[in-house]
């Protein structure tokens, strides 16, 4: 399954200089999120998202594309510019090119890590911005922490399950599911098999 990063990625790529979104949502955007105008300001914007920081995305790269004609000699370089940005949304890290959101997050000073709620995205190529977001009450860093637990959590349970296999064969027990009961049907009504039934008996017909 994609993850919602990819997929606007993919859907920017593939909707590159079509469809347009309403001006009004754009606006919508920016009013909304005061704190991004002023990184936006005379830039070019066709569409604008808010999505929520997966985990996925801390493996994420700041995209580089040549934009120019295959026929052009100059290649014109575009590169998406990812800032990190604080409650009051002043910038505290730009992303260099090469290096990935995690380990970003990782080489920047623990304070000034904390101060980290969201992340501005712009691509000239698309002419696009997106908004990611922690959870409320969660900074970057400590959203990345709550991720990690979350995993752990995981994958202690499925430890258990396979803990528990072992006991309930040391029981006997078998770890095969039974199959379902067979069905007695009425008088007069008509068994219907579908593919998450098993064969039954009742009633012949005409008897």
């Amino acid at each position: 399954m994609k993850t919602q990063v990819g997929a606007i990625i993919e859907q920017d790529y593939n909707v590159r200089g079509t469809e347009e979104m309403p001006r009004t949502k754009i606006d919508a955007f920016l009013e909304e999120f005061p704190h991004v105008r002023n990184y936006l300001k005379n830039l070019p914007l066709k569409k604008v998202y808010v999505s929520r920081i997966e985990p996925a995305f801390l493996n994420y790269v700041p995209r580089l594309l040549n934009a120019a004609p295959f026929w052009s000699l100059r290649p014109s370089w575009q590169q998406e510019q990812i800032i990190f940005l604080d409650e009051d949304g002043n910038a505290l890290h730009e992303i260099k090119l090469g290096v990935s959101i995690g380990s970003s997050v990782e080489c920047m000073e623990a304070e000034l890590a904390e101060r980290i709620v969201s992340i501005l995205s712009y691509f000239s190529y698309t002419k696009t911005a997106i908004l990611y977001k922690t959870p409320k009450g969660y900074s970057v860093p400590g959203w990345i922490k709550a991720q990690i637990m979350n995993e752990r959590l995981l994958f202690k349970k499925e430890v258990e399950t396979i803990d528990q296999e072992g006991e309930d064969v040391r029981q006997g027990k078998s770890l095969r599911p039974e199959p379902p009961k067979s069905r007695v049907f009425k008088e007069g009504e008509d068994p219907k098999i579908n593919e998450y039934s098993y064969p039954v008996e009742g009633p012949r017909r005409g008897n």
